[in-house]
């Protein structure tokens, strides 16, 4: 019972973890009309920092995500900004091609 338990709970909270990503990349393309894929590089640069962190400092990982979640919505800030910035500047009817 233990077991199913703990095989459940995994599930769900990878379940959730694919749904935030989902979303940050349904929000991004739904709002600004572009596809940025880093959502999924930065969350794993995130976990690595948090496991290392983890491993080598013997830091906490659930109070580590204090420290990783703003140092990495900076780094998400600062690619958008060198990224972005510059596609801002065009009216929308360029930036998105599709065909219909």
């Amino acid at each position: 019972m233990l077991r199913f338990a703990q095989i459940l709970s995994y599930g769900l909270l990878s379940g959730a973890l694919y749904g935030l990503v989902a979303l940050g990349l349904s929000l991004v393309f739904g709002v600004m009309n572009y596809l940025m894929v880093a959502h999924g590089g930065l969350i794993m640069l995130a976990a690595y920092a948090t496991f290392w962190a983890f491993f080598y400092a013997h830091i906490d990982p659930f109070l580590f995500i204090l420290v990783v979640t703003p140092l990495f919505f900076i780094i998400g800030w600062i690619l958008f900004k060198i990224l972005f910035q510059s596609l801002m500047k065009f009216p929308e009817a360029k930036r998105l091609k599709t065909p219909y």
